[in-house]
């Protein structure tokens, strides 16, 4: 059997781990703490007066209002896992929303308010995120690539918007948890790496893949990341005639152990439809595969592969057509939204301009820069299971990261660690210290000539012009909501209103209702806004109720519209 490339002799901490003293090595944690309180400067020193001026408003939108709904009514004792009867109403409709930040947020919020505790939870665990970052960066680079990538991702645009004291939402804690899990996943794959079944790591990856399963819904994305990396490895393996016993009941005990805790909170939620089929398919039909194909190991690989690659694609096929909401789930993640238009209107993912201004120009494209010359290293030299978990990592994510704002928020540690690992091999390449010190040696006018020398010129504009300057303008406009105008440069490039003040005048149709045991007919954006100050709300945010909604609004007259919600009451019922 032919060999398929070279087997990497090189050591498994990565590549470019600086050696030597300095502040830096010796003061990593401090540093690290450093980095920490100024992303939290960042995240609060722009938006608290607005906030906390309105007793701690929010403004991560119809999701902040939903999570203030809920955790209030945790608070109050009227939660029920997965069922909400404040929309959609009269029918109800389904919180498919995990509930572990929800509870975090209500243990907070018991000692002082639930908004307050939303409000403040944000920016504490964006701060906190930079933690983990510093610790993967470290881990793959040194510590002067964990300081460089904490500190990219302090003032990286979208984590800054989406943690900002008032957001509300749980994209913080999730990338915190993202963070962690990815430094475990190192872990695991460096005992991969050495052929070894280590179950503490393992057990503790797929801890923390449960809890952002419990936490974000979007978890299936890391599911896809570790699928990718488990099946590329075992093909190759099987292409080399080597056992590939680690690498599945690796990656498979780590999936299975987060998806067994998801599905302790969203089967009895009834959230097996709405958000959890796609997760578990993808999860069970892989391990299945997995060991059927060890099962196979000495049959001819020209004979297993297609015949596994064949029998996919025809559970897909009947599942699609005998099942078509499982067959969707499979392929593409569940959705929501059950309407076909809103799940068509709200499937637009994220622009190249939008992009641009949550990660800047050129650190946007950092991890896939990366990921390519990562790729070319496996290829040509370096066939280690690390190699190949580090290659998908950065691309994987990357893509992923343009299919929605949610994702793009919570992997922002592959854009920061990506950015320093490329940033500090092209200055260490540019050799900056002999460069300045020739330029002093050369004296006047010949300095000039010293200065232009193409590669450390270029590295020093670059970095200057399209990484530093408009970092930090991004990151100063990110943290200012729409409340107030200071005259920025760039305001508005990354956008964000606080639901206090004339700034957001809805509220003043809000301050009208009265009677809490009437039913609101509100756009679908307002309708979390109705449920989280008390109301019913007739629709909610994914679309259900809208055809109702629309009855009654062009319905002729009060009666018209009364009519047409006595009918809906009707068909409730």
């Amino acid at each position: 059997m032919r060999k398929f490339g070279k087997e990497s002799t090189a050591p498994v901490e990565g590549a470019d781990r600086e050696s030597g003293k300095g502040w830096l090595q010796n003061h990593g944690a401090l540093a690290v703490c450093i980095v920490v309180i100024l992303a939290l400067i960042m995240r609060t020193v722009f938006s608290y007066g607005v906030s906390a001026d309105s007793d701690f408003a929010l403004s991560g939108g119809s999701d902040a209002q939903y999570h203030l709904h809920v955790v209030e009514s945790i608070l109050d004792g009227s939660f029920i896992i997965g069922s909400d009867a404040a929309i959609n109403y009269p029918l109800g409709g389904l919180n498919v929303n995990p509930p572990l930040y929800d509870f975090i947020a209500a243990a907070v919020g018991s000692v002082t308010s639930a908004s307050t505790a939303l409000a403040v939870l944000a920016p504490i665990f964006g701060a906190l995120a930079c933690i983990p970052v510093y610790l993967i960066g470290k881990e793959l680079g040194g510590v002067k690539t964990g300081f460089v990538a904490s500190l990219i991702y302090a003032l990286l645009a979208l984590p800054i918007s989406s943690t900002v004291i008032s957001n509300g939402t749980e994209y913080g804690f999730t990338a915190f948890l993202v963070g962690f899990f990815t430094l475990a996943l190192i872990k695991v794959v460096r005992k991969v790496n050495s052929e070894e079944l280590a179950m503490k790591e393992l057990v503790i990856a797929g801890v923390l893949l449960g809890l952002i399963a419990l936490s974000w819904n979007g978890f299936r994305v890391l599911l896809v990341l570790l699928i990718l990396i488990m099946v590329i490895q075992l093909v190759l393996d099987r292409f080399n005639s080597k056992d590939f016993s680690v690498p599945l009941y690796s990656y498979s005990i780590v999936m299975l152990i987060g998806v067994v805790i998801g599905a302790l909170y969203y089967i009895p939620a009834g959230l097996w439809d709405a958000v959890f089929s796609g997760p578990v398919l993808i999860t069970v039909i892989a391990v299945v595969f997995g060991f059927i194909f060890k099962a196979l190991q000495s049959k001819p690989w020209i004979i297993t592969i297609p015949g596994l690659v064949i029998a996919f694609a025809v559970i897909a096929i009947v599942l699609y057509f005998v099942v078509p909401d499982l067959g969707t789930a499979l392929i593409f993640g569940n959705s929501a939204y059950t309407n076909d238009i809103m799940s068509e209107l709200v499937s637009t993912g994220v622009t190249v301009s939008k992009m641009s201004s949550y990660y800047g120009w050129l650190l946007m494209w950092m991890p896939v820069i990366l990921g390519i010359w990562e790729f070319y290293v496996y290829a040509k030299k370096d066939r280690s299971h690390a190699q190949l978990a580090l290659t998908m990592w950065l691309l994987v994510l990357w893509f992923f990261a343009w299919t929605s704002y949610g994702t793009a928020a919570v992997v922002g540690s592959v854009f920061a660690v990506s950015s320093a690992i490329v940033l500090i091999k092209v200055l260490k390449r540019a050799d900056l210290g002999a460069w300045v010190k020739n330029m002093k040696t050369a004296g006047f006018p010949g300095c000039f000539r010293k200065l232009i020398k193409p590669l450390p010129f270029l590295s020093v504009l670059i970095a200057t012009f399209l990484v530093i300057i408009p970092g930090a303008l991004y990151a100063v406009d990110a943290g200012i909501s729409y409340n107030e105008d200071y005259g920025y440069p760039c305001y508005g490039n990354t956008q964000f209103t606080i639901e206090a003040g004339e700034s957001y005048p809805v509220t003043y149709v809000y301050d009208d209702l009265t009677n809490e045991d009437s039913a609101v007919v509100t756009w679908i954006d307002y309708s979390t806004d109705v449920a989280a100050l008390g109301f019913n709300a007739v629709n909610d945010k994914y679309g259900n109720g809208a055809s109702a909604v629309a009855q009654i609004y062009l319905a002729n007259g009060a009666a018209g519209a009364t009519a047409a919600q006595i009918m809906r009451i009707i068909q409730a019922n």
